[in-house]
């Protein structure tokens, strides 16, 4: 195949990688992302339609290879913008400039416009070193529930960059000195993988932002969109999980449940609009008191449950009684009036081995209204606590 034809191939899926993203990004606005992965496509189209030119007519350095090569490189850094974006929610946009820049007054030089050699001595390690560092990004990220969407792209990054430093190693030694190899042939292979692997970019760049969605709307069916806390329905699945996992590594897990004393009479006075600002302003205060592992949830109404391990069992009492004090000590200001909310609270452990969530809840439940009744604004523990 001539040159001509596979550069236009590679214009083509350049420009539906373009077109992908800017698609994606118009349905996708909070996915940030997706603007340096469109940069990406443009930059890839924009080398390749330089190189088709180049062809056809007699161009000036400056512009082939010069900014050809400029672009292409840059196309590598805006991917990993976007990586570093996605991941971090930050990009390296001055990275891409820098790239772009610094190649393509390297590529004036007229010892690099003379040699393909010193050409692949300068620019394949830089492509290299920005895909493989894209590469560690993700994989540090694997294991998370998100990481899942970006296995495809791990991939093809992985193996983009080890057939560009194997390639290259192969051109620079010489393939006269190996019979079986031709210098043409690792140039045609050098462009096909070139079109494979933007036509596989835009591929996994589809995936990742398809998981993405998956997990924040199953995200979004699992959160009380008053409070932000998990619901009932997310309940079971993270109880089960973490009942598992203290089972298995000898840990307890423990439960917090409490609910805002007469809420009703909040409401009643104040209007539903107020006692909704009641509870966003108990669990605000909560959640301050929790670690960044601990799961919180709102069971209905006005009870919610705080769910945490690895504490002993005094101190999962004391984080009870911390919430139940801070939420006493602050006030929830309604039209000017400070309003004085206070909870009441049970919490219970698992025993050993125990391996029903929902019995340790129950046994929380239960501790709770024993608070409910000796008078409210109290924590009481189940018998597990005193036994343990």
């Amino acid at each position: 195949m001539d040159l001509h034809t596979l550069l236009i191939c590679t214009a083509l899926v350049s420009f539906i990688m373009m077109l992908t993203m800017a698609a994606l990004f118009i349905v996708s606005r909070n996915e940030k992302y997706l603007l340096d992965w469109l940069v990406c496509g443009v930059l890839f189209f924009v080398s390749n339609l330089v190189g088709i030119v180049a062809t056809q007519v007699s161009l000036s350095w400056i512009f082939h290879p010069s900014f050809a090569n400029a672009c292409y490189l840059g196309a590598h850094a805006a991917l990993f913008s976007g990586v570093s974006r996605c991941l971090y929610g930050r990009s390296t946009w001055l990275l891409v400039a820098i790239v772009f820049v610094g190649i393509y007054l390297l590529n004036l030089l007229p010892p690099m416009v003379e040699s393909v050699e010193l050409r692949i001595v300068a620019l394949y390690p830089v492509v290299a070193a920005l895909d493989i560092s894209a590469t560690m990004a993700l994989w540090k990220h694997r294991k998370e529930e998100v990481g899942r969407g970006y296995y495809l792209l791990i991939g093809i990054l992985f193996i983009f960059a080890a057939q560009l430093l194997i390639r290259g190693y192969f051109l620079l030694a010489g393939v006269e000195n190996y019979p079986w190899l031709d210098k043409g042939l690792l140039l045609d292979v050098g462009s096909l993988a070139v079109i494979a692997f933007v036509f596989l970019l835009t591929i996994s760049f589809s995936v990742v932002v398809t998981w993405r969605k998956e997990l924040a709307l199953r995200e979004y069916s699992f959160t009380d969109h008053l409070t932000g806390w998990y619901n009932r329905k997310a309940l079971e699945k993270v109880a089960s999980n973490e009942i598992k996992r203290c089972s298995r590594n000898n840990f307890r897990l423990a439960f917090i449940v409490f609910d805002i004393d007469f809420f009703k009479s909040v409401n009643d006075r104040f209007g539903h609009i107020q006692g909704d600002k009641a509870l966003k302003h108990v669990t605000k205060i909560a959640k301050q008191q929790l670690r960044g592992y601990d799961h919180n949830f709102r069971l209905g109404g006005e009870e919610f449950a705080v769910l945490v391990s690895h504490l002993k069992p005094q101190d999962v009492e004391l984080l009870a009684q911390r919430i139940r004090k801070k939420v006493a000590r602050t006030p929830l200001y309604i039209e000017g009036e400070a309003v004085h909310l206070t909870i009441s609270a049970g919490v219970a452990i698992s025993k050993n081995q125990e391996t029903s969530w929902e019995d340790v809840l129950k046994r929380a439940d239960d501790a709770l209204y024993r608070s409910k009744h000796d008078g409210r604004n109290l924590v009481t523990s189940y018998g597990d606590l005193a036994e343990a």
